[in-house]
């Protein structure tokens, strides 16, 4: 189980490095702005915001899938 919250963290700290402007905030918590750097940062030390920011990934992209809103990459929802 290791190795898949391992690659997990990777592939998520991987796609929030792309791009610019990695200090701008991006997504707030509250009132508390966290930019990319911010969130990688947490990802990168497992604290509880870090923790909290990948499981919340994974709900959300299970909704979206369930509303079909969203296709996984390789994966296709059997019930249309």
């Amino acid at each position: 189980m290791e190795k898949y919250i391992e690659r997990l963290k990777e592939k998520t700290i991987d796609f929030l490095q792309k791009g610019t402007d990695l200090d701008r905030p991006y997504i707030f918590k509250g009132r508390k702005p966290f930019s990319k750097n911010d969130i990688i940062n947490e990802i990168q030390n497992d604290t509880e915001d870090g923790i909290e920011f990948v499981l919340d990934l994974v709900i959300l992209s299970l909704d979206l899938m369930d509303r079909n809103k969203k296709n996984l990459t390789k994966f296709k929802r059997a019930i249309e």
